[in-house]
This record gives C-alpha cells, structure tokens and sequence, in this order.
C-alpha cells in the first residue's frame, strides 16, 4: 500500500510538472490578440483547464463593473479559485520548487514560504510593469509589457541558471566524496574533516530563496490580464485586488506541488535504510536530480 502510494504521487507530481510538446497558444500582450489567457492547447487534459479559465474570465469580466460589497467579495473567491486553475497549466515555477525540494528537503514552513512568495512576486511582478508602463506612456501599454517581461525573464534565467549551476556543482561532489568514501573500509563521516566542511557549505548554502526570488520575479500575464480588465472597467483597485486573490490561487497550487515533491522525497530516502550502497544512491538521485530540474527550468526559461 505505500508503495503504491508513493508510485502515485510521483506520477501526479511528473503530470503537473511535464511541460509537454505542445505549441503555446497566442501572446495576448501582443497587438491584434485578444486578451485571453496564455494556454497550451495540445496537452491532455489542459483544455478542461482552459475551458475553467475562461468560464472564470468571464465570470471576473462581468464583476469588474460592479463595485458592491457582494460583487467585490465574489470577485476576490473567483480571483482565487482562477489562480489555482492558472497555476495547474505549464509553468508558474512548479518544476523550480520542486526540484529545489527533491534536491535539498524543505520544512514545510519552508514550503509554504516559498510557494507564495513565488506566487506573490510572480502576480507582483505585473503589477509594477504595468503601473510603470502606464506612468511612463499615460495608458497601459500590452506591447511595453511583454517587451519588459522579456527583459526580466531573460535577466532572471541568466540569474538563476548561474545558481543552478552551482547547485548542481556541489550536489555532484558530495555525491563523489560520499562514494570514494562508501569504498574506503573504516571511513567515519563524523570525523572526517572534508565531511565536516562539507556539511558546513551545505548549511550555509541551502537557502532557496535566491533561486525563488529569481523565478518569482518574471511577471504573470494571468495576473496583468486581470489588472488590465479591472483598468479597463474603471476600477483599478478591483482589479489590485483580484490580482493579490490570484497570487494567493497560485500559491495554494504550488504549495501542493512542493507537497507531493516532499512525500517522494520522504517516501524514497527511508528505502535505503540498511543498505548503505542503496541509500546513497537515492540520496544521489534525489539531490543531484533535482538540481537538473532547477537547471532545466532556467535554461527553458531563457528561451
């Protein structure tokens, strides 16, 4: 039974995490478009999802030109129930916190840190791109705002493939001191000093949050969309406010995947218990794994 558990979420989980073959539909910042949202089109089951979206975008669309208690209150659950659908397509940083949990285990306060600061500064992002764009040309500008999210993306994939790297880097060579060591007969790790080093930079060099803050800061265009209608109608504070539900959506979807990359984790590492050969080399699996995860994202992010 929790074998078959654990085969299960690592199969929910590789779902929600496989970006798949298929072709992105339109840029909706792009002129000429319209301002649907970002989905991709081809993938099995994402068409439920986008048919979600835009029953939700519509749904928002209607509530933006209405300004009561009632409405603004229906807005702000609709708000986030479309975050949590948005952040179930392709994207929105999934593959990046999970991989940072498969490579170095989190907390769960750490998790959930993560999870809605990313979803936080993902939805934030937008907002200061297209107040800036509207300060700085009088009007809300779609095309300033994917050329400036171009600018940020790439900028923060360079960022980030660089904090991979390192990542990947060291997960590979504690994974090669561990072995040389599995082969030496009376090696103690307890008092050996490379160990001990080791150890300490793993401490001192755990932190995600600058992986985090590097994938989170590239802007939601699900999250200028809603801005933008809210703009459109008049109401620019609804419009904040739908934005700031949203963040908390997406949050509550990457928060489940981080969740489920946290249970393959603990589910894996207790089977190499015993078995010394066997227990590194999930433990290599796991962290190295994971670092080319966060690899992959950022070299996918800054194409």
């Amino acid at each position: 039974m929790r074998l078959r558990r654990r085969i299960w979420a690592a199969a929910v989980l590789a779902a929600l995490l496989c970006p798949g073959t298929a072709a992105g539909a339109s840029n909706p910042f792009l002129p000429g478009n319209a301002p649907a949202p970002r989905v991709v089109r081809n993938l099995s089951g994402v068409s439920v999802l986008a048919h979600w979206q835009r029953a939700l975008q519509s749904r928002m669309t209607a509530l933006m030109d209405i300004s009561t208690p009632a409405a603004v209150g229906t807005l702000t659950l609709v708000a986030g129930i479309y975050g949590v659908v948005h952040a179930l397509g392709p994207g929105h940083q999934k593959t990046l916190l999970a991989g940072l949990v498969l490579s170095q285990g989190a907390t769960l306060g750490q998790a959930a840190t993560a999870a809605f600061l990313t979803a936080a500064l993902h939805a934030g992002s937008s907002i200061v791109l297209i107040g800036g764009t509207a300060l700085a040309l009088e009007r809300a500008s779609l095309t300033a705002f994917e050329r400036g999210r171009e600018l940020i993306q790439r900028g923060a994939a360079l960022a980030l493939v660089a904090l991979a790297l390192g990542m990947l880097v060291r997960r590979v060579r504690e994974a090669a001191h561990r072995r040389r060591h599995r082969l030496e007969a009376g090696h103690d790790a307890s008092t050996c000093p490379v160990c001990s080093r080791m150890e300490r930079a793993r401490e001192k060099g755990a932190s995600p949050w600058g992986a985090v803050v590097a994938g989170g800061i590239v802007p939601c265009p699900g999250a200028a969309l809603l801005l933008l209608l809210g703009i459109s109608a008049g109401h620019l504070g609804l419009g904040v406010l739908a934005v700031l539900a949203l963040s908390l959506g997406m949050g509550v979807t990457l928060f489940a995947v981080e969740m489920g990359a946290m249970g393959v984790r603990r589910g894996l590492i207790p089977l190499g218990k015993g078995d010394p050969r066997r227990g590194d080399r999930i433990r290599t699996v796991l962290e190295v794994g994971g670092s080319l995860l966060v690899l992959a994202f950022a070299v996918l992010l800054a194409f």
